[in-house]
Parts: C-alpha cells; structure tokens; sequence
C-alpha cells in the first residue's frame, strides 16, 4: 500500500510540475518529450515468445470451436487496427511507436474514446 500512494504521489507531482504560470498568471502546459525504453514491436516480440514457451511448461487448453474463435478473434483485432490506421491518417498524425515527439494531435475518438490511453 505504501508503494501505491508513493507511486500515486510522484505522478500527481509529475502532473503539477507540466502546468507553469506565464506573468499574467495564465496557466500553460509544457511539452514533453517521451523516450521509448523498449521499442513496441519488439515487446510485442518478447510476448509472443513467453506465450510459445509456456505451451512447451503446460499443457495446452483446447476446446470444439477453438479455430472459429480464433478466427473471429483475428477479424476483430485487424477491425480495430484498420480503424485505427485510417483515424490516424485522417487527423495527419503518426502511427510510429519509435518517434512520439511527431504526433500532432492527441486522438480521443473512435475507439480511443473507450481507451485508457488515448493516441
């Protein structure tokens, strides 16, 4: 718990010091640059890879319409990316994990009005 409101804290100490106070005691945003640590693609690589090597610790589960399902799950997963892609162009923004310091605008609609992370 005390770890919690630790973390807690120094984000909301994060969140305070992005508003300054210009002379006229307007508030004003900063701009911040975000560094990737670990590239997405490549997390999304290391990922694919434990989900392969705990097949080979447990015994897979599997069921009667498992390839439908998964089927369907894969339909639904290019859905969301197509749309994705095509709300990105259209608001003339970047796509790319590896440079966030090109984004021109904050997306928060489509499905990123139901996300945690808005793009």
């Amino acid at each position: 718990m005390k770890v919690l409101s630790s973390y807690l804290k120094s984000s909301l100490n994060f969140l305070d010091s992005l508003q300054t106070e210009t002379d006229n005691g307007e508030s004003q945003k900063k701009i911040v640059k975000i560094k990737t640590k670990i590239p997405p693609p490549i997390l999304a690589t290391l990922m694919i890879g434990l989900v392969y090597l705990s097949t080979l610790l447990f015994e897979p589960i599997t069921f009667e319409y498992q390839e439908a399902l998964s089927i369907l799950i894969v339909i639904i997963g290019l859905a969301c990316a197509l749309s994705s892609f095509r709300l990105f162009s259209r608001h003339k923004t970047t796509i790319s994990p590896f440079t966030p310091s090109e984004t021109a605008v904050l997306l928060t609609e489509g499905m990123y009005r139901y996300s945690r992370n808005p793009m």
